[in-house]
Formats: structure tokens, sequence, C-alpha cells
């Protein structure tokens, strides 16, 4: 709905569906990519439809500001935290100290950290 009406043709309904898509991407950014993939892509593609803004220019640096922000949340690896919390704790093993083959114990490794990386794609796309 909101990729759509980054195309209209009022300005006021352009206006009025950035406001709300700056205040989601601001306030529930880790909702947005804890569901599913395609949710994450859905607002990719929104916020590049809102750099094609033909009536107002902030609107459009300000569509690719938000993009540069999910770039620096993935690169913080500071997505669906609290859905990969619910998976490692239901996981405990796959965060315990592992010994090496020497013996020590070596740090915590983490199974999930590559499960984030599908989100690049659209993104950089």
């Amino acid at each position: 709905v909101f990729t759509t009406a980054a195309y209209d043709d009022h300005k006021n309904i352009v206006l009025l569906a950035f406001e709300i898509i700056e205040k989601i991407v601001r306030e529930y950014f880790p909702y947005i990519t804890e569901t599913e993939t395609t949710t994450f892509t859905d607002c990719v593609n929104c916020l590049i439809a809102f750099t094609n803004s033909r009536f107002n220019k902030d609107i459009s640096l300000n569509a690719i500001g938000f993009l540069r922000f999910c770039a620096a949340k993935l690169a913080e690896g500071d997505l669906g935290s609290s859905m990969r919390n619910k998976e490692t704790a239901s996981k405990p093993a796959s965060l315990s100290p592992r010994a090496g083959k020497d013996g020590k114990i070596d740090s915590p490794q983490f199974t999930d950290k590559d499960d984030h990386l599908y989100f690049w794609f659209p993104l950089l796309a």
C-alpha cells in the first residue's frame, strides 16, 4: 500500500505515506526483520519507491537515509534479535563453549551467525 502511495499523483498522499513509513522504520524496525524475509524486502522496495519522489527532495533523501539505516543495522547484525533469542533459547548447545582439539575451551560460537545474510540481497539489489 505504501509503495503504491509513493507513486501517487497527489502530493499530500505521498507526504502522509512517507510520514507513516518513517515512523514504522524508526520505531518498529526489529519487527520488520523478525517475521519473514519478504517483509523486509517489501520495506526496502517501499523506501526505494520513495527515493524517486517527484514532489519533495527531502523525502527522497530521507528514504535514502533509511536505506542506509537498514544497511547499518544489517552490518551490526542487530536484526530480528528477539526471534534469534527465542531460537537460541531452544538450542542451548549452540551457545555453549566448545572444547578445541587441544582440550582448551574456545569462546562461544553462534550457529546463527550467517542467518541474516539473506536480508542483504534486497538492499543490495
